[in-house]
């Protein structure tokens, strides 16, 4: 509103006019006083709501972005919390696999090892068979060495007579 038309701003006006007219200096104090007053009562509350505002508007921002940040985090860490589990869960069928083969493993070692003790027991008796067979043959050949020898000596002897 332009001062021509403010109402309040006329009573100023007019006031002040009235104080020269009858050299009032209280008409004069009284002008002063209600232009002083002419202003909004209410301005300085108003800017520091509206400064107020501004304060929260910006908290509520920072606000957002750490939200924004801690939800992001969040996500990660779900993700890598999925994949560790992934991966816990595909070790955990490799060391059980493993396992499995170790078990199989071991008692193919086993079964081994029993065959190869038959094997050696087997060898042993055979061992014990030749060993016996050849003191039989030694004892025959002897035998027959000495049946040699005595057929030798008979043919000799009916040859000289």
């Amino acid at each position: 509103m332009s001062s021509s038309t403010d109402p309040k701003m006329k009573a100023v006006v007019y006031l002040r006019q009235q104080a020269q007219v009858l050299h009032a200096k209280a008409l004069e104090r009284l002008a002063q006083q209600v232009a002083s007053h002419l202003g909004d009562p209410f301005a300085d509350v108003t800017n520091m709501i509206e400064k107020m505002i501004f304060r929260l508007m910006a908290e509520q921002k920072d606000e957002d972005d750490h939200k924004n940040w801690c939800d992001k985090e969040l996500a990660k860490t779900d993700a890598s919390i999925s994949d560790k589990t992934d991966k816990v869960e595909e070790l955990t069928t490799k060391i059980n696999d493993a396992d499995a083969t170790v078990n199989k493993l071991t008692e193919e070692i086993k079964e081994a090892n029993e065959m190869v003790a038959e094997i050696i027991a087997f060898m042993n008796e055979a061992t014990e068979i030749r060993k016996v067979g050849k003191h039989e043959n030694e004892l025959a050949i002897k035998d027959s060495q000495d049946a040699q020898t005595a057929v030798a000596n008979a043919i000799a002897v009916l040859t000289d007579f």
